[in-house]
């Protein structure tokens, strides 16, 4: 499919006028959706609900994890000020995944969650108008670490040199999933909507949900390729 499109933009080239001058082929690390798992259980009668997946559940340069039995609360934008909040009414245990809408930069919501030990984030689609079954799929990769391969970050990736994934900046290391706003919907129906001393109110009318109240298993495992090719082309 990439090479598919390759060939297209150098005929676009051909086509107006613009002549071709190099074609250059690199290989890159790159990941796809293969296989995720999402379950939560609520206290309230702890029957365990699958949400039913496919591959448009899928962050581009996310990095797969097995979360278990993890504590499932709401953080809206997951801001450093509602993440202090949530902190500070103890809904932030050693074993949290947290749910919460796209910001206007993913990846800020990653670090974010990963310096508060955050072990797994759903992202909450916008539905397109009247359509909440829609999935968006935002990168999570890190840019403020850099750009281009994860695996030659700050150098050529047409160099042999290549770093260990697991230790690329570029990379978010806790798992993350999107789903849709009426997925995220269902998710809020497990939490209570009520505010007590351990259940924050936000903005958009959602709460966080108490601590110990739904469980959440993630399971990520996309399919990588460390050498995957790419072209560029220049007229």
């Amino acid at each position: 499919g990439d090479y598919a499109i390759t060939n297209y933009i150098k005929e676009s080239f051909r086509n107006n006028g613009l002549k071709l001058m190099k074609e250059i082929a690199f290989q890159g690390y790159m990941n796809f959706p293969n296989q995720s798992e999402l379950i939560v259980t609520s206290s309230a009668d702890n029957k365990a609900q699958s949400f039913r997946l496919s591959k448009e559940n899928f962050n581009p340069l996310s990095s797969n994890g097995n979360v278990e039995d993890a504590n499932l609360i709401y953080a809206n934008y997951g801001t450093k000020a509602e993440m202090q909040a949530l902190k500070d009414a103890g809904l932030i245990t050693e074993n949290t995944i947290l749910a919460m809408k796209y910001g206007s930069l993913p990846s800020e919501q990653i670090l974010l969650a990963e310096k508060y030990g955050i072990k797994g984030i759903i992202f909450i689609s916008k539905p397109f108008g009247d359509d909440g079954d829609v999935i968006q799929k935002l990168s999570a990769g890190i840019p403020q670490y850099g750009t281009g391969d994860a695996l030659s970050p700050g150098w050529s990736s047409l160099l042999p040199k290549k770093i260990h994934l697991s230790d690329s900046k570029l990379i978010p290391h806790i798992p993350t999933i999107p789903i849709s706003y009426n997925q995220g919907l269902k998710l809020k129906s497990l939490l209570s909507q009520k505010i007590g001393p351990n259940n924050i109110a936000f903005d958009d009318l959602w709460y966080s949900g108490n601590a110990n109240e739904v469980k959440c298993t993630l399971k990520i495992s996309n399919a990588e390729k460390i050498m995957h090719p790419s072209w560029n082309i220049l007229g």
